[in-house]
């Protein structure tokens, strides 16, 4: 807003010669300023017309007329913005002359290219104002929404999330642990039954230590199917 309000006052002060313009050669530029009525400007540029500059730069006197501007009184900010309001239908009135002279005179294509400069200005801030009235606000996070998710009911939801996740982790990891014990326990019976059919004692330390070291689980099991198969 200070920023439009600061190109606003540029303008105005331009337009007034109390700022050097820029030098102008074309021929079509001059032709389309002779006798183009002035934009009056808004309530501010009249507030800052009426401030003395006191030989101040740009910058700081239009700064500190919106510094007062900011804390004036809403019945006196109502004198210049009725007063922007009459100016604005004057001006709109005398364009429109003066649009009609243009185009009477050859010079149309200047107006009509003035025309759509200024709609796609209008157009861009009408843009700009629709996304920002119109933003989604549940894709907004608040702070408040922040402190609910923070809540320890919605923290219980988190904590019972894990426990469910720690508890698949450790399932998995028990039938891990069978499924080596169970093939631990056929490797020792596929011994046994190999040791029967060699003739072996199944207690012979010399066999016992050529393979792997039996779990007493596995032990008993192996003793058992052993003497069924003698």
């Amino acid at each position: 807003m200070a920023l439009r309000r600061l190109s606003m006052a540029h303008c105005y002060l331009r337009a007034t010669g109390k700022v050097r313009l820029a030098s102008r050669t074309t021929e079509s530029v001059n032709i389309f300023g002779k006798g183009k009525p002035m934009c009056p400007g808004n309530a501010f540029t009249l507030f800052l017309k009426a401030q003395p500059r006191d030989g101040k730069n740009l910058k700081k006197y239009v700064y500190e007329a919106a510094c007062k501007w900011n804390t004036l009184p809403k019945e006196e900010k109502s004198v210049f913005q009725l007063q922007a309001k009459e100016l604005e239908k004057r001006y709109q009135q005398e364009i429109s002359e003066w649009e009609v002279m243009m185009e009477q005179s050859g010079h149309g294509n200047l107006v009509q290219r003035q025309r759509q400069l200024t709609e796609g200005k209008n157009l861009a801030i009408q843009r700009s104002r629709h996304l920002l009235e119109h933003l989604n606000k549940e894709s907004i996070q608040t702070v408040d929404e922040k402190e609910e998710s923070l809540e320890p009911e919605n923290l219980s939801h988190i904590k019972e999330a894990v426990k469910e996740d720690k508890s698949l982790v450790r399932e998995a990891v028990e039938e891990e642990e069978e499924a080596l014990i169970e093939g631990a326990v056929k490797e020792d019976e596929s011994c046994v039954i190999e040791a029967v059919k060699n003739d072996l004692p199944v207690q012979d330390p010399d066999f016992i230590s050529s393979k792997k070291p039996f779990s007493n689980r596995s032990k008993q099991k192996t003793v058992v199917k052993a003497r069924s198969l003698s």
